[in-house]
């Protein structure tokens, strides 16, 4: 008991530095709705979106942004042009023929979408959302000590998950905790970074870690044969978000289950599949992104000047799987939700505040 207290106390003063963090680079600007600004004209903005995220989840980050810049500059005043890629070359492509255009801006929802719009112009300002790590999207070197602005044409939002709040979880979810196991896929940077970065707070706050590598494209008897080892040595389990082993933690979670092991995710795809998920909420996501296109648009803002911001807690959801806790009898206090559920009466409203037309409204993330 006495080394869980330790391991709390850890992770909440961990869990404090990334909330002055995310504190520190909050948006500041005060927002008042275009149609109420006295440089209303008749004037309209084009923005250009490139997506290259696939699913319901990268599709409302990118109706979060749209909804925020409509409810800021009204439907009048905005047009918007989609385009879907799934590679770095498409979104090159895509985004030149968007500065062809003109277009005012272009908004980019996933990693690719982000570095072929980069490769693209340094002239038309990019709003990104959908990536976990910037400094890698970008060639820039991957620091801790890194300042979150770019120094390029690029701002945005990240949509790296608050590992503390994860780990925080993660202690809640596992009543003896002891050695967690940090389950990736070697060939995904970003699964990678997240571990090693899990790897270090867990460092910090004295717990013990073994880490697992597993393809994405490994077999039923690949996933049954690390889970069997892996929960020998561990008394929890966890996967990245954006890891890509959904499939093979619908292997690992029954056998990590039986021995009491529990599994932890850090998106909806694998959370289905495990005991508890830290839901990062999308359509907030993009929202928040959205918003910073005001000091783009309307105060001459330079993204390279400009902070990229970072996830909140507020925005965030705990969930857990009915079947698996079932299974392990475990039982979940009111600020979880159970995910079937949740996601099948996802509402946006109940994360997001939208901006009101004709209210000033004043900086916040």
């Amino acid at each position: 008991m006495h080394k869980r207290k330790k391991i709390i106390i850890a992770v909440i003063v961990i869990a404090a530095a990334a909330a002055l963090l995310a504190f520190l680079f909050r948006d500041r600007v005060n927002i008042t709705t275009y149609k109420d600004s006295k440089e209303e004209g008749s004037r309209v903005y084009t923005i250009g979106i490139i997506q290259s995220r696939k699913g319901s989840y990268a599709d409302q980050m990118v109706q979060g942004s749209m909804d925020a810049i409509t409810d800021i500059f009204g439907a009048t005043h905005i047009k918007f042009t989609e385009k879907r890629v799934t590679t770095r070359g498409e979104a090159k492509k895509a985004a030149k023929q968007m500065v062809k255009q003109n277009k005012d801006l272009i908004l980019t929802s996933g990693t690719r979408a982000l570095m072929g719009a980069e490769d693209a112009t340094t002239t038309v300002p990019i709003l990104s959302t959908g990536v976990v790590n910037f400094q890698r999207a970008l060639g820039m070197t991957v620091s801790d000590n890194w300042d979150y602005r770019t120094g390029r044409n690029v701002t945005g939002v990240s949509g790296e998950p608050s590992l503390p709040d994860t780990l925080s979880m993660l202690i809640e979810v596992t009543p003896d905790l002891k050695t967690v196991g940090l389950i990736r896929d070697p060939k995904e940077p970003d699964s990678v970074y997240q571990c090693n970065k899990m790897k270090a707070m867990l460092d910090e706050a004295g717990i013990a870690s073994k880490t697992y590598d597993l393809s994405r494209t490994s077999t039923d008897w690949d996933a049954e044969t690390l889970a069997q080892t892996a929960v020998s040595e561990c008394s929890a389990l966890y996967f990245s978000m954006d890891c890509g082993l959904a499939k093979q933690a619908k292997v690992i979670t029954p056998i990590a289950a039986e021995a009491g092991v529990s599994t932890v995710a850090g998106d909806a795809a694998v959370g289905k599949n495990v005991l508890a998920t830290l839901y990062t909420d999308p359509y907030n996501q993009g929202y928040r992104a959205g918003r910073m296109a005001y000091s783009i648009l309307v105060k001459g803002s330079k993204p390279k000047r400009m902070h990229v911001k970072i996830f909140v807690s507020s925005a965030s959801q705990k969930l857990y799987q009915k079947t698996i806790a079932a299974q392990m009898n475990r039982n979940f206090p009111k600020s979880f939700s159970e995910i079937g559920d949740y996601l099948a009466n996802y509402d946006p409203t109940l994360v997001t505040t939208r901006i009101n037309a004709g209210v000033t409204q004043p900086g916040k993330d």
